[in-house]
């Protein structure tokens, strides 16, 4: 997906697999029209149908303190945003929209303080997963995820996420989670080997060169 950045002329979205961005690379090195703001690779994960049955079959609760809830656009969204790694890159138009639309879930302690939230992204994946630092250690997020997994399970849709390759603990943890399977490239019929990387998913912006921008004008 390509999008222009909503209020920033010039700025550009791509949100894509590691195969097309790579052909975008080619173009940017061809033609010279902008540059790149930030480019990140993710990791995919998914449920398999045994793991997602497991899943079904698990009740979650929440500790003593906390209930769960859904996120909610008007009381959550100011703080969602303000700790959302991606707010001074991505429109957040794109997060209002998630929240507003998309499935969610949220833990909250008794007075009602949203402490952990995992949201839906747009293309369908589990989104968005956070605790607050406060509330950490407490299995708060893996409830939250475990708990939207289910909502996606019920409804009849595959479960999955990307995990961004710098974080190091989450990757190392969800690899051995046992809820968990890593998604690999396939080519002609078979598993990318150990010498070619999988195929990965990828967050982008760019953003036209000024002398570009001034001839659009």
């Amino acid at each position: 997906m390509i999008a222009q950045e909503q209020g920033k002329q010039g700025h550009l979205v791509l949100e894509a697999d590691t195969t097309v961005r790579a052909m975008f690379f080619e173009l940017q090195k061809e033609n010279g029209l902008f540059d790149t703001v930030y480019s990140g690779d993710f990791f995919a994960y998914f449920m398999d149908e045994e793991q997602q049955r497991k899943l079904i079959e698990t009740e979650f609760d929440a500790p003593a303190g906390f209930h769960v809830d859904t996120v909610d656009t008007a009381r959550d969204f100011e703080q969602i945003h303000a700790v959302w790694k991606y707010n001074e890159i991505a429109p957040p138009e794109i997060l209002r929209y998630r929240i507003a639309r998309l499935p969610s879930v949220s833990i909250r302690t008794y007075h009602g303080c949203i402490a952990a939230w995992e949201l839906t992204h747009a293309f369908g994946q589990l989104s968005h997963l956070f605790t607050l630092e406060q509330h950490r250690g407490k299995g708060l997020g893996l409830l939250a995820e475990n708990l939207i997994a289910q909502i996606f399970v019920r409804k009849g849709l595959q479960v999955y996420k990307f995990v961004a390759e710098k974080n190091v603990d989450v990757v190392r943890g969800t690899l051995t989670h046992p809820l968990w399977s890593l998604w690999k490239s396939v080519k002609n019929g078979k598993e990318s080997d150990g010498d070619e990387k999988d195929i990965m998913w990828t967050f982008n912006k760019f953003k036209y060169r000024e002398t570009e921008l001034a001839k659009t004008k």
